[in-house]
């Protein structure tokens, strides 16, 4: 019953496809969960609903470097108001596809993680049929990615992407009004990195020269 006190060394867990519905309890009386050598995680094709799940019963692990959630029931991602906690300090792989997340601001919070190296994220219903549209969103959103299903990113694809998304704003981000800090904060960052102002209103836009 107890997977951490019988095997204290334990490295990877793998529960795919168990009918799990929720996380591993946190709340045992007189039981802490550490796993303090866990470093992947697989709890996909399930029928978990709520990323906090996940983040309550893994987010603690300081060495957790895979977390495989695919295939769930997931329907959108929060992850800004767990970083005051420290959770998924040393998160590099993660992967989300199948699941039912529907926003792009869910690929956003991602940007809290540091550690964030690859990104699966297909088969989901944010997903369209331009596969490189999906993919500049992401590469444009996100500094810390490498790889993106399964594909690294190359310098050049990185510049190229960054420039797009600053290019194609106003259609990845219809709406200019209170946008989100972390989405906020990576325009600033990009419009400094190539040099492109805002437009006269004030308004985050896209760049008036990307030459």
């Amino acid at each position: 019953e107890y997977i951490d006190a019988v095997f204290p060394k334990l490295k990877e867990l793998y529960v795919y496809n168990n009918n799990v519905f929720s996380g591993v309890p946190t709340d045992v009386p007189g039981r802490t969960w550490t796993f303090s050598e866990l470093n992947l995680v697989d709890i996909g094709g399930n029928t978990i609903e709520s990323w906090s799940t996940i983040a309550q019963s893994f987010g603690h692990l300081p060495n957790l470097r895979s977390l495989l959630v695919e295939n769930n029931k997931i329907q959108s991602i929060d992850i800004q108001s767990m970083m005051d906690k420290g959770q998924f300090p040393s998160l590099e792989h993660l992967n989300v596809g199948g699941n039912c997340i529907s926003n792009w601001e869910s690929i956003q919070r991602l940007s809290c993680l540091r550690s964030l190296t690859e990104l699966r994220f297909s088969r989901n219903p944010l997903c369209g049929d331009d596969t490189l549209r999906d993919r500049i969103q992401v590469i444009g959103r996100i500094k810390s990615l490498k790889w993106v299903n399964g594909s690294d990113i190359s310098h050049a694809e990185r510049r190229d992407s960054e420039l797009a998304f600053l290019r194609r704003l106003d259609s990845f981000v219809p709406t200019k009004t209170n946008l989100d800090s972390l989405l906020e904060t990576r325009i600033r960052y990009l419009e400094n990195q190539y040099h492109v102002e805002r437009n006269s209103s004030g308004r985050v836009g896209g760049p008036t020269s990307l030459g």
